[in-house]
């Protein structure tokens, strides 16, 4: 913990940074630099959350659709959701390879030297969000809020099946992330 170690350490890490993660960091600091800047915030109140129901049997096309929805929208309230992995944990290259491969934001990339931009959304595993809901087809999205669960299945665009929740559920802090999902103003 002395001072002269401290220094050591920072100049390793700023030789490390440079030389060595430079193209990486650069643009990671340039997009937390946008996002700082956009003012972002979350569309939801601390009592809201949305949960995207799916699992490996939605096309590939279809989840990456929604994870992208997801991604714009920016608000970690709004959480995608698996039962579990696919194969259990023994196939972990599967798994790998299925997250990989829908986190992917250009289906053509090739991970090479440099690796393709992907997602940063997290996915989540909770059976128990399952059973609690009664999810039993996917896709499924459910609004829950202080306790209240308003539910929807079907394949079609996250705002329109947010919008059909909202009809009943009549929250503005909805109706202000779907017009965000939509790409209109906050």
């Amino acid at each position: 913990h002395s001072p002269g170690f401290q220094e050591q350490i920072q100049c390793e890490q700023q030789r490390l940074e440079t030389e060595v993660f430079g193209d990486f960091i650069t643009s990671w600091k340039k997009k937390d630099a946008v996002e700082e800047q956009s003012g972002q915030t979350n569309c939801l109140d601390d009592t809201e959350r949305v949960y995207l129901f799916f699992s490996s049997s939605v096309p590939d096309e279809t989840v990456r659709v929604y994870l992208s929805a997801i991604a714009d929208a920016g608000d970690p309230d709004v959480i995608p959701v698996m039962r579990g992995f696919i194969g259990g944990l023994d196939d972990m290259a599967a798994n790998t390879e299925y997250f990989s491969r829908i986190l992917k934001i250009d289906l053509d990339c090739q991970d090479t030297e440099v690796p393709c931009q992907r997602y940063q959304t997290a996915i989540k595993l909770n059976p128990v969000l399952f059973a609690q809901y009664g999810i039993t087809r996917v896709p499924a999205v459910v609004y829950e809020n202080e306790g209240d669960g308003f539910l929807i299945q079907g394949d079609a665009g996250l705002d329109y099946l947010l919008e059909r929740i909202n009809r009943e559920a009549k929250s503005s802090s909805l109706a202000k992330l779907i017009r965000k999902l939509q790409g209109g103003l906050e």
